[in-house]
């Protein structure tokens, strides 16, 4: 398969460069090619070569159609105008482009106007029963929480994909039987909710926890992906028998029916007038939720039954997850969704406050007093390719210690997203014991990972502030996971404290060859400059290149490296003969490691020298042609604290020399 970074140099150069150059210019094969480009060099890189290409690439983008209910007059015909070649719509109640929205608030006849001439263009559309490209439906914020998307449902029955984002209430069976009901050919149906505080737990309504009085459609969904939703046994087990083909299926963060004979409807709407717009909005009557709501009696899900019925309902299932607040998992819950035969269910989803009673589980070495044996032919951790925690609440973080201890087990990981669960520090620090262990002297806690193909990684890591104040630990956590993870695709690093300068060791992220995103979140960061990120150039410049000479361009980066190298030197070919040799070991943990650990020094991981070593590997890759992370497409910085002026002219510079890369800085507090 042709290589993204190949694709992107073969952009560079002139059609008249290449003996085949009139086959590049035959759209049927000049769009073969171009599906392998990521989306953001199609944007932005493509226009540069010719206009023919352009207008080929052009097709490819997914046409996305935006419309705001503040548009101007102008902007409103303009989308009508192009709304029968969209694919994708996306309506928002206040739009925050000021070049396209009006001055000021319009008022309600001219709102009134314009949404039944968006909704006259969609009903048209919809009934055209060939030529009709729209199939992807957005609705976001206060749109729908007024009468208009009551509105728009009736309007969607050829819709595939509807996404609703930023629902400000927490939406019941009867939302979605309205939803089944409303698009019978729906593929995807994705529901985001506000990020309510915990105290804030949804008014419920007895007669709701019976489940629905109408059946569920049975519809061809394959994708329901909903948080904050409130859910009943009965209405779970209704959607489930609705959607026979799901493939990807997720609930996080649900909310239990409260069956206190006091509480009001879930789903009744009340009249509510909106000072600032003078709509009449139909809303639910526990929005705003009430803080004291959560004072009533809940009855609790019987979760052992629910995964029964999921594996006999969801034979495709791939992607499962499903966690409700306050209610976590039980030592057999956890067996019997392991236990349960998914036949095509390798990625795995849980809440991360479960992660100890999972882990418990898990663990060959952990001690279990769950009643459901495991089959001994089929361990549930030997085919976990992907495994995510998620956080129910976007502050809250947990304790990584039984992780770190699955990560150096866990071979055949490709996949781990635990953005909230923090890493202790001190377990990556090879030349630092841990004291007070008995025993010994030696950190039992820091082993070496094992997930050697680790292709997604979103970790956090744990540590005093005098241990991120210093410099040898930021070196210390882009070190070990650039030598421990060297396939990395995409990476997302947290922590309290970052040194992004020269000598907080990011550069040597740089090892990660197929690194694709980079995301960087600290709540404090060192201010960075332009000299900084020098090293994120794809090539140096001539007066770099000059002055390598050929007597330091040997690759003395680490000590085992050399080892690896001549014995691949020995085979005929280094990289095939080490992923041979790698690749064989997969099966056994503990020679993979025992292999790994004899070829690298990790004592000096957290050293100075580190640096000093990768700058010899990065002159020995650019005397060789190599460039910097050169499948790099998109690099950001996420800091709590400001962003001073400097670190300003250090994204422009970045921006400048890496043209084809999304790159950006932001602050969450500006």
């Amino acid at each position: 398969m042709v290589s993204q970074h190949s694709l992107w140099n073969l952009l560079q150069r002139p059609l008249e460069h290449f003996a085949c150059h009139k086959a590049l210019a035959i759209p049927e094969i000049l769009e073969h090619i171009l599906r392998y480009i990521d989306e953001y060099i199609i944007r932005h890189a493509i226009a540069l070569v010719c206009r023919q290409w352009l207008c080929i690439a052009r097709q490819l983008l997914p046409p996305q159609i935006d419309w705001a209910l503040n548009f101007k007059l102008p902007e409103h015909q303009r989308t009508l105008e192009i709304l029968p070649s969209a694919r994708i719509l996306s309506l928002v109640h206040n739009g925050t482009d000021s070049r396209r929205i009006c001055d000021s608030y319009p008022d309600s006849t001219y709102r009134n106007a314009i949404w039944n001439e968006i909704l006259k263009a969609i009903q048209d559309i919809q009934a055209k029963k060939e030529g009709s490209k729209l199939r992807e439906l957005i609705v976001r914020g206060d749109l729908l929480n007024h009468r208009y998307f009551q509105d728009l449902l009736p309007y969607q029955s050829r819709t595939s994909v509807l996404r609703l984002k930023d629902l400000g209430f927490r939406p019941g069976w009867e939302f979605l039987h309205k939803i089944f009901m409303a698009c019978p050919m729906l593929d995807e149906l994705h529901v985001e909710c506000w990020n309510f505080p915990r105290s804030y737990s949804p008014v419920a309504n007895e007669d709701l926890h019976q489940g629905p009085s109408e059946p569920f459609p049975v519809i061809p969904l394959r994708v329901l992906n909903v948080n904050g939703f409130v859910i009943s046994q009965g209405c779970m087990e209704a959607i489930l028998d609705a959607v026979p083909r799901l493939v990807e299926f997720r609930v996080v963060g649900a909310w239990k029916q409260r069956t206190s004979p006091e509480a009001q409807p879930i789903n009744g709407t009340i009249a509510a007038n909106n000072n600032n717009t003078g709509d009449a909005s139909a809303l639910p009557a526990f929005f705003p939720p009430d803080p004291l709501s959560h004072v009533g009696v809940f009855q609790d899900f019987d979760y052992s039954a629910f995964f029964h019925l999921v594996a006999r309902s969801c034979r495709r299932l791939r992607r499962f997850h499903f966690s409700i607040h306050d209610q976590r998992y039980t030592e057999n819950d956890i067996a019997t969704l392991l236990g349960k035969d998914f036949p095509a269910l390798h990625e795995r989803s849980f809440s991360q406050d479960d992660l100890p009673i999972l882990m418990k589980r898990i663990l060959p070495s952990s001690a279990s007093t769950t009643t459901i044996p495991v089959n001994p032919g089929k361990p549930p951790w030997s085919y976990i390719t992907t495994l995510e925690l998620i956080p129910l609440h976007e502050s809250s973080e947990v304790t990584g210690y039984s992780l770190q201890s699955y990560l150096c087990t866990a071979v055949h990981l490709r996949c781990l997203i635990a953005p909230n669960v923090l890493i202790d520090v001190s377990n990556v620090k090879a030349d630092i014991p841990k004291s007070g262990v008995s025993g010994g002297s030696e950190n039992p806690g820091r082993k070496i990972w094992a997930c050697r193909n680790l292709h997604t990684l979103h970790i956090s890591f744990k540590g005093t502030v005098q241990e991120f104040a210093a410099r040898s630990t930021s070196v210390t956590i882009f070190g070990y996971i650039s030598i421990v993870c060297p396939h990395l695709v995409d990476l997302q690093i947290r922590g309290y404290f970052m040194n992004l300068t020269q000598s907080g060791g990011l550069c040597l992220l740089s090892r990660l060859r197929d690194l694709e995103k980079l995301t960087i979140v600290a709540k404090k960061c060192l201010q960075f400059s332009k000299k900084d990120m020098a090293w994120i150039r794809p090539f140096p410049t001539l007066m770099n290149r000059l002055t390598a000479m050929p007597t330091v361009l040997k690759p003395q980066n680490l000590q085992g490296q050399q080892t690896v190298t001549t014995e691949a030197t020995a085979s005929g070919n280094g990289s095939d003969s080490k992923a041979e040799r790698l690749g064989s070991l997969q099966t056994h943990n503990d020679d993979i490691v025992a292999v790994v650990d004899s070829v690298v020094d990790w004592s000096s991981i957290a050293r100075a020298n580190n640096l000093e070593e990768w700058a010899r590997e990065r002159d020995f890759e650019a005397w060789q042609g190599k460039s910097c992370l050169p499948r790099l497409v998109h690099f950001q910085i996420l800091v709590d604290n400001s962003i001073k002026e400097s670190c300003r002219h250090a994204e422009h510079f970045m921006k400048e020399i890496r043209p084809h890369t999304k790159i950006e800085l932001r602050s969450k507090n500006h």
